[in-house]
């Protein structure tokens, strides 16, 4: 068992390493995407006085692609990051 593992261990390290930060089984699919930010704070019934909470809401969604298709990406994205059926 041990003679057997120290092959595969030795295969599982060489695909693992990579010098250029890269897995060399993805593609270049050329994705573009852009971040939409939104900050605010919200009083409970619009009164300073009382307690309030921030929300911070950051969605980052495809701008451009040169494969796949912009439309497609876009309704992926929203779908499951929204739960929207747009």
């Amino acid at each position: 068992m041990q003679v057997f593992l120290l092959p595969v261990m030795a295969v599982l390290l060489f695909f693992s390493c990579n010098n250029n930060g890269r897995s060399m089984f993805k593609t270049e699919n050329s994705v573009g995407f852009d971040t939409i930010m939104v900050a605010e704070r919200s009083y409970l019934e619009e009164d300073t006085t009382k307690p309030y909470c921030d929300i911070r809401v950051e969605f980052v969604y495809p701008v451009n692609s040169g494969k796949a298709s912009l439309d497609t990406l876009q309704r992926f994205f929203c779908q499951k990051h929204a739960g929207s059926t747009v």
